[in-house]
């Protein structure tokens, strides 16, 4: 997903690591954010747009973000629990289109990711279906317990994406699946930083809150 923050730190003639300074982030976090390779969270948003005295939706990209025929949204990937693939083959996935749902978050970005296995089949979200998100840290400033939510997981180069229900528990944060299959019973859980078991070298981020879903006839 592009975003703005290239064009509006280009504007201001700043380099990547005075824009970082002023942001209130490392260099390569702004990087990547400007990348998009990392999802643009509300707190951020707002800091950037008044640094560089711009609005939420310049930061956000406006008309910058990659535009669709009205009424539909596109389609990632795949979210399938268990499956690593590479970050290459994550990249290239081929992109196809799906309608769109009614949401409150209008102002919001919607995409699209098609569930493969039966890791939620018990909240009737079944293999072959699509889900409909929007960016969860556009959507919502902190983690809410009982939101269904699309997670990415990066192990190096490999990524799993999976969706589940999130879980708010002394601090931390644990990420459901609802099967019915034995095999997807044990939750992701996000450990608070004072946890000693915090880095595990898998990083471990929410990027989408599911708004809709959708099923082929």
């Amino acid at each position: 997903m592009t975003n703005g923050l290239r064009e509006l730190r280009r504007r201001k003639g700043w380099t990547h690591e005075k824009a970082a300074e002023e942001t209130g982030v490392s260099k390569s976090q702004f990087i990547k954010l400007e990348r998009g390779e990392r999802t643009l969270k509300a707190a951020f948003i707002d800091r950037a747009a008044s640094v560089f005295g711009a609005t939420r939706e310049a930061v956000m990209g406006g008309s910058g973000h990659d535009t669709y025929p009205i009424g539909l949204v596109k389609i990632k990937g795949i979210a399938a629990a268990g499956l690593w693939l590479e970050h290459d083959d994550v990249m290239q996935q081929e992109l196809a289109q799906i309608p769109a749902v009614m949401t409150k978050y209008s102002d919001c970005e919607q995409f699209a990711f098609k569930i493969s296995g039966p890791s939620m089949d018990l909240e009737r979200i079944f293999d072959g279906d699509y889900v409909v998100c929007v960016p969860y840290w556009m959507a919502r400033s902190t983690p809410t317990t009982g939101v269904l939510v699309i997670v990415e997981r990066r192990d190096g180069q490999k990524i799993e994406r999976s969706c589940k229900r999130l879980t708010v528990v002394n601090g931390s944060y644990e990420l459901w699946p609802r099967s019915s299959d034995p095999r997807y019973k044990e939750p992701i859980r996000i450990p608070h930083a004072t946890d000693p078991h915090a880095d595990d070298g898998i990083e471990v981020e929410v990027i989408g809150l599911i708004v809709g879903q959708f099923r082929p006839r």
